[in-house]
């Protein structure tokens, strides 16, 4: 058994070039009614102030090995304090720019880290390993360059991560023709609301049948609370089998699957509202409303997934074949990436939808993003 300790503080610059500095741009206009004339206006506010990100560490570890290294492994937790965050900051369009470059406030980090390498089967004819590992992290915003518990431009909340997603929380499918929803329907439309049936139904918090402020709250984050990978390695003779599969769990991802089903444009297929067709989340069809009003309360998603990544089977031609054709050692192979996924994201790829970028306090909805693809491949591996 080893102990491992350990303190530092590293620095963070990591922010685009000239984005310290504010930066103009050309526009042409017209001067006196008559000539034409190239001007130029700021494009981007300056930071005089910016300065560096910084993260102080504490760490601690075990190693271990036990009964002649059949099980061995590693424990690491840390302590991570981050300040003077550095962040693209949203500000109100109205001062006539969308964000700024801002050392934002600070944050915390605190995780644990467990990997185990076992030796299940050691003979001469069969051997089998595992490796596993397990992640979890805790983040959470410590303190605002504001001074205040929240910022709700930015979706920044002390005592939550960066990555939190706010807002009103729709019920899992829309308002129906039924009883019970005309009914509660009436009652929101009493207090001067307009629902119909195939329209977003939101979660009315404080039971007044209003849908104000209050009815917004903290949904989640994309942040995983725990991850976790384990690959095995088989060997019977000349065969070998390789498989390896890894997971996150707990994360949120925000996600618009087309659900706003708009007439005047193409749409993808979807099970969307009709009179016979109640029982859905998915909205009606509408001809005249380009943005349903708080369409964006139903792109939330839960986001865990368990991959199968990679199943590898091997064969080694015998040596006194090899041998014939002076080649020291012959393996062929065949292997499959990606071949199977368990989630309940109605996506492409929750992992590639993790990817997604931020701009201020806006997380992009994953039109774009990276998606793993199934593999399917066969190999030779000789040498002479």
């Amino acid at each position: 058994m080893k102990l491992r300790i350990g303190y530092g503080i590293t620095g963070n610059s990591a922010v685009a070039p000239y984005s310290t500095v504010g930066t103009i741009t050309s526009s042409r206009y017209n001067w006196d009614k008559t000539a034409g004339v190239m001007g130029y206006a700021p494009s981007s506010l300056s930071n005089p102030g910016l300065s560096w990100e910084k993260t102080a560490q504490y760490n601690g570890g075990i190693d271990f090995g036990i009964l002649k290294g059949r099980i061995s492994g590693s424990v690491d937790v840390y302590w991570q304090k981050t300040s003077d965050l550095l962040m693209t900051r949203s500000l109100p369009t109205v001062s006539g720019f969308s964000s700024i470059v801002q050392n934002v406030g600070a944050t915390e980090n605190k995780g644990l880290e467990v990997s185990l390498n076992t030796v299940n089967i050691s003979t001469s004819k069969i051997y089998w390993t595992t490796d596993v590992t397990f992640s979890t992290n805790k983040e959470k915003v410590s303190k605002l360059a504001t001074g205040l518990p929240q910022d709700l431009v930015n979706n920044w909340f002390v005592g939550y991560p960066i990555d939190t997603y706010y807002g009103y929380i729709a019920y899992p499918r829309v308002w129906g023709c039924s009883k019970e929803d005309m009914e509660e329907m009436a009652k929101f439309n009493a207090n001067g609301t307009n629902y119909k049936p195939g329209e977003i139904r939101l979660q009315d918090l404080n039971g007044d049948y209003k849908i104000t402020d209050v009815d917004r709250k903290i949904i989640g984050s994309r942040m995983p609370k725990w991850s976790m990978s384990m690959a095995n390695n088989f060997k019977y003779g000349p065969f070998d089998l390789y498989v390896f599969f890894h997971g996150s769990f707990g994360q949120m991802i925000y996600w618009n699957p087309g659900i706003q089903i708009i007439g005047r444009y193409n749409s993808i297929k979807n099970n969307y509202w009709t009179p016979t067709n109640q029982n859905t989340k998915y909205l009606k069809p509408q001809l005249d409303i380009q943005m349903p009003s708080n369409v964006s309360a139903m792109y939330y998603w839960d986001g865990d997934f368990l991959k199968i990544t990679d199943i590898t089977l091997g064969y080694t031609l015998p040596a006194n074949v090899t041998e014939k054709v002076t080649i020291k050692r012959a393996r062929v192979y065949v292997k499959v990436q990606n071949p199977y996924m368990w989630t309940k994201f109605e996506g492409i790829d929750p992992e590639g939808a993790l990817a997604q970028t931020r701009s201020g306090g806006t997380i992009s909805t994953y039109n774009d993003a990276p998606f793993t693809m199934r593999t399917y491949m066969f190999g030779l591996n000789v040498t002479f």
